[in-house]
């Protein structure tokens, strides 16, 4: 079985920080903690269907941020020549 604690994905400090627009879409932007590794995510969910619309994450050495849309558009991925 997976070990959500010991993957480290049990989030703690979770904030309703605001709600804001993405593309069209209402979200509710999330703040939370994974401390295992110590690293702070925002995250903006969807309000009806909360789907994860942009992510951000700030951790000692590493950040990133991610866009998602285009949900259940058709994909065209052809394999390289």
């Amino acid at each position: 079985a997976f070990d959500r604690e010991r993957a480290g994905v049990i989030g703690t400090d979770f904030v309703l920080l605001r709600s804001e627009d993405i593309v069209g879409a209402d979200t509710h932007v999330v703040s939370y903690r994974l401390p295992r590794i110590d690293a702070n995510f925002v995250a903006w969910i969807g309000a009806s269907a909360h789907l994860i619309r942009r992510l951000t994450m700030l951790a000692p050495g590493h950040f990133m941020d991610a866009e998602f849309y285009d949900f259940n558009v058709p994909n065209d991925i052809r394999a390289p020549q």
